[in-house]
């Protein structure tokens, strides 16, 4: 029997330290970024931390004014991101991009990763969804 998802409310203080407990793991990212003028502005973020998901697509998409990117980064690198309180500046794939203050946020745990239900993770995943 699979073990069912869990879904918990996370306030900034317990997401940075989740992040600092996984060490030098591997963040696969995947981002929403929005042109706001001459600067790019994160919109969307889904990060897991681990082994590589199966279905990762490893290309980025750009269309006028908006930027789907897909990248390979350290959790390290995503730090800045979490622990700011008036905002960060992250760098992905030679992109900067400014990303809002984060205040609470939503991490879902999954036993077995599945991405539209087709694929299983042999590691827990973390999820953040940002309400914003």
């Amino acid at each position: 029997m699979a073990v069912p998802r869990r879904v918990e409310a996370v306030s900034q203080s317990e997401l940075v330290d989740r992040l600092e407990a996984a060490g030098d793991e591997t963040a696969w990212t995947r981002v929403l970024i929005e042109q706001s003028g001459e600067t790019w502005v994160l919109r969307y973020g889904f990060v897991v931390i681990g082994a590589r998901p199966t279905s990762w697509p490893g290309r980025s998409w750009t269309y006028e004014g908006v930027r789907f990117l897909a990248s390979e980064l350290s959790v390290g690198d995503l730090m800045p991101a979490v622990t700011s309180t008036d905002g960060a500046v992250l760098a992905i794939d030679g992109i900067e991009m400014a990303v809002p203050a984060l205040q609470a946020g939503q991490v879902q745990h999954r036993p077995s990763f599945e991405l539209h239900d087709r694929e299983r993770m042999p590691l827990p995943t973390y999820e953040r969804v940002d309400a914003g």
